[in-house]
């Protein structure tokens, strides 16, 4: 297709998808601070507007690197998995970074320190509970995830993997 052929929506929805909105906030800002530094006098309101979004666009990218810094340093905190059973509770030793704490990863880590091959029953992470506690981890409201298990379930770990 061609461009001459586009009307305005398809045109935008293609430069939506080539560039993204921060990314053109950035050009257009830089093209006016440097169209009014080289063309215009210092005291001009295009260029004394430029310095005011120039200093606002510096503090709002510190802060912003700060947010991503704080929230990737939040997805490296390993996880600990405790098991509550019988009125006890019994954190196991091995810890799951918050950045790979999924239903399936859990799965995949309370399949290996079962005791018996035969696989495993836990009626608690069927329920709704469970997939709030998961999500209160994921979202780094909790940083331990604790596991229900009754009478009728058939999951067991070794005693290597619980904690002393």
């Amino acid at each position: 297709m061609n461009i001459k052929d586009m009307n305005i929506k398809d045109l935008i929805i293609k430069v939506k998808k080539i560039i993204s909105w921060p990314l053109g906030i950035f050009v257009v800002v830089t093209l006016v601070g440097a169209y009014s530094k080289l063309r215009l006098e210092d005291d001009h309101n295009l260029t004394k507007l430029y310095d005011a979004f120039d200093v606002g666009s510096a503090v709002a990218l510190a802060l912003l690197a700060f947010m991503v810094y704080a929230r990737y340093g939040s997805q490296l905190k390993p996880i600990s998995i405790v098991i509550k059973q019988d009125g006890s509770e019994k954190e196991l030793n091995v810890k799951i970074l918050r950045k790979n704490f999924t239903r399936s990863e859990l799965m995949g880590v309370l399949g290996v320190i079962h005791k018996s091959p035969e696989k495993f029953e836990i009626a608690h992470i069927a329920t709704t509970e469970f997939f709030k506690d998961l999500e209160d981890v994921q979202e780094n409201r909790k940083d331990s995830l604790v596991l229900m298990i009754n009478e009728n379930d058939t999951f067991e770990p070794k005693e290597c993997f619980i904690k002393n």
